[in-house]
Order: C-alpha cells, then structure tokens, then sequence
C-alpha cells in the first residue's frame, strides 16, 4: 500500500485546527474546482454536521468559495439566502427550516455564515438546489410563479385557480408522504395538474425572447422543479411498491443539476460547496444489488464539468446512523430509526481506509491496484455497491456517527 499512504491525510475530527491542518495539505483539489461536493453517507448525523462545517469554513475563508449549495428546496433557498444576507429578521430561521428535520449543527452553519456575510458585506450565496419541500408539495414554488403570472398577464386567472385548487389537495411534506398518498387520490386529478403545469411551462418558453431575465430564468427553474417533481412522486411511489424501473428515482437529481448549472450560467456565483448525501454526489451510478435506481447528481455534473466538479463523500467506522422507512403515520411521512452500525464489512472503503491507517482521515482517490478492491461504502444502515476509484475524488473518515436529537 506504499503508493497510497502518501495520499491520506489524518485529522482529528473533534480538533478543529488539525482539520483545517489537514486540509491545507490537499488544498489544490479545491483551488483547481468550481463545484465541490461535500457527502453523507446518512442525514441527520451530528458529527456529519460539524466535521462539515469546519470543512465549508475552510473552503470559504482560504478556497474563495462564494456559495453554500444544499439538498434543500430551490424557492426555500432563496428565502434563506435572504436570511444569511441579514434582508429578514434573526428569528424567522426555525420558521424558515421548519418543513423538515434541519440539525440544530445546520443551524449553527447558517449562523456563520450569516454573521460572516455580515463581516464581509454578503459575500456568500446559499443556493437550494432540490424540488420543493423535499418533494412533497406544489408550494412554495406555485405562489411564487402564480404572482408573476398574474403580473405579466401570462395565463389566465381561471386555468391559474384550478391548478391552485389541484395543488392544495396533494400538499405533504416530502416525496415519501406524497407518495404514500397517491393512491387515495383520482389518478385524473393528479394527471390534469401534471397537464396544466406542463402547459404553463411551455406558454413561458414561447415568450421567452420577449420576457428574458434573471427574475424570468428563476420562475422557469421553479416551473421545471413542479414537473420534475411530479415525475418523482410516481417514481418514489413505484420504488416504494417493488415496481421502480431504472433510473427513474434521478429525475430530482437531473433537477439539482440543473439547479447548479442555472445558478452559473447566470453568474450569480463563482465557486460552488454542494452538500448532499453521497449517494447525491457520486459520480457513478447509484446500485441496489444489480437495481440501478438513479443516475445522481454528481454524475451528470462530472458529465457537465469535468475535472471542475470533485466529489468528497464523508463516512464513518462505528456508531449508529438513522435508518429511514416509508410511514404514513409520522409527519414527513417516515420514520427515523436510530440503528447501531456493525463492523465495516471487508470490500469496503471504511475497512481500507481503517487498515490503511488506524484513524480518522482523508483519503485522496488514485487509480491503484489496492483501491480497486473496494467496492462498497456505508449507506445509512447497509453498505452501498460503490466502484469507489471512479465514484469520489476523495474519502473523509470519521470515527463516529450519533443521530440528532431532532429526530426523537
């Protein structure tokens, strides 16, 4: 393994200064990217939070990254970008985080970034990239594009009611709860929403040479987020019931992409930290046992960006990780089990990286032999199918994991 050892770098996760030693010696794998994917190999970890964070510290403070890209709704993130910018009141943030479970370790980053945007006259964006409320709802994106509608006279009030009136009668809070709901609904209803959207999305694109600006680009992408969001619910409803066929459960991640690629092209960043699950970030597909259930996000980045896209995943040796299972009975339509890791098993990146050197650490990815062998990675509660050389530019190994109390 002498070919490798060079390539890992240890720290000490609950030190903040040997994090940030650490990770100067690896620096130029931020300085030579535009997008920086940071992972999870679960939600809702605490030590995932905090290790994270001294991580987005560094890449804003020594790296020059200007935005905080996160799994959180596009129309959602632009109130919270709102609220790091100090443009809303200090207390609105639990309103604004509370249609989900957001670690109080979430907060906290939020809280730094605000108060260094205050430092440092707003010099850091946070940009949502996913469908709307963890793809559960038509809302907040309809009122927003609603309001501009009516302003522009762009469609008619009457065909604007109706889809107000379908979109209140499939309001939840996440894919999983609208999934699990679909069925008690008439399925010509949920068509003739995905009908109507579509109609209102083309009815934009025609006008499009006569209306195009930034604020016309945004309710585009918010238009596009309620298509992709229907496609998803039936996606995950299919997943949920064994009838998933393949790929289908990328279409939010095609979304996200999107959200990355839109955010660019109009120049309204420059370096971009992406924060989502690693099963979101890697660059190869996702792969249950022969079953691949989506082509992710960090693929079609890699595919966009090349070399300018890196994708760090962060996973752990012990502890216990929250394990989510479908649920009607609990308000976001799951439940959150707290369940103690075993041992890693033996193909595993978390087993290498552990024989390799004992303790916590990054590991930079290379082509070498020794690599090649690991072919899994934790995900939540079981290991992933992973080819781990072309999945990640790099592995942060932590000893621990510990589910948030907001989950309880």
């Amino acid at each position: 393994m002498k070919n490798i050892k060079p390539l890992t770098f240890p720290f000490n996760s609950e030190n903040n200064t040997s994090i940030k030693q650490s990770l100067f010696q690896f620096r130029e794998y931020f300085d030579s990217s535009t997008i920086v994917g940071l992972g999870e190999n679960s939600h809702f970890i605490k030590e995932f939070f905090k290790f994270r964070h001294q991580v987005i510290e560094f890449l804003v403070t020594e790296c020059d990254f200007d935005t905080l890209a996160f799994e959180f709704g596009f129309s959602e993130g632009l109130e919270v970008d709102k609220w790091i910018k100090s443009q809303i009141p200090f207390d609105d943030l639990d309103k604004l985080l509370s249609h989900f479970y957001y670690p109080n370790e979430f907060k906290d980053t939020l809280l730094w970034l605000r108060r260094y945007n205050q430092d440092n006259n707003n010099q850091i964006t946070f940009l949502g990239v996913d469908i709307p409320k963890n793809g559960g709802s038509y809302f907040p994106n309809f009122h927003i594009v609603s309001d501009y509608l009516q302003r522009l006279s762009i469609v008619s009030s009457d065909v604007l009611q109706k889809i107000l009136n379908l979109a209140e009668k499939f309001d939840f809070y996440s894919t999983s709860q609208l999934a699990l709901n679909l069925s008690l609904f008439d399925e010509a209803e949920h068509n003739e929403l995905k009908a109507l959207l579509l109609k209102v999305y083309i009815r934009l694109v025609t006008l499009q040479p006569k209306l195009e600006s930034l604020e016309f680009q945004s309710i585009l992408h918010l238009v596009k987020g309620l298509i992709y969001m229907n496609y998803n619910a039936d996606a995950m409803e299919s997943f949920i019931t064994e009838k998933g066929i393949e790929g289908d459960m990328g279409a939010k991640d095609q979304y996200m992409a999107e959200s990355i690629d839109w955010f660019l092209k109009n120049s309204l960043g420059k370096k971009i930290i992406l924060v989502a699950h690693n099963a979101h970030i890697q660059k190869t597909p996702v792969d249950f046992d022969g079953f691949i259930s989506c082509y992710p996000m960090g693929q079609r980045l890699s595919m966009t960006f090349g070399e300018k896209y890196k994708a760090f995943a962060i996973t752990n040796l012990r502890g216990e990780t929250a394990a989510l299972y479908p649920d009607n009975d609990y308000q976001f339509g799951f439940r959150v089990d707290k369940f103690p890791l075993d041992s890693p098993e033996s193909d595993s990146v978390e087993f290498f990286m552990q024989e390799l050197s004992g303790k916590e650490c990054c590991l930079i990815i290379n082509k070498s032999k020794e690599l090649k062998n690991c072919s899994k990675i934790r995900f939540d509660s079981i290991h992933l199918k992973t080819e781990i050389v072309d999945s990640f530019d790099g592995i942060f190994l932590i000893e621990k994991s510990t589910v948030s109390e907001i989950v309880d």
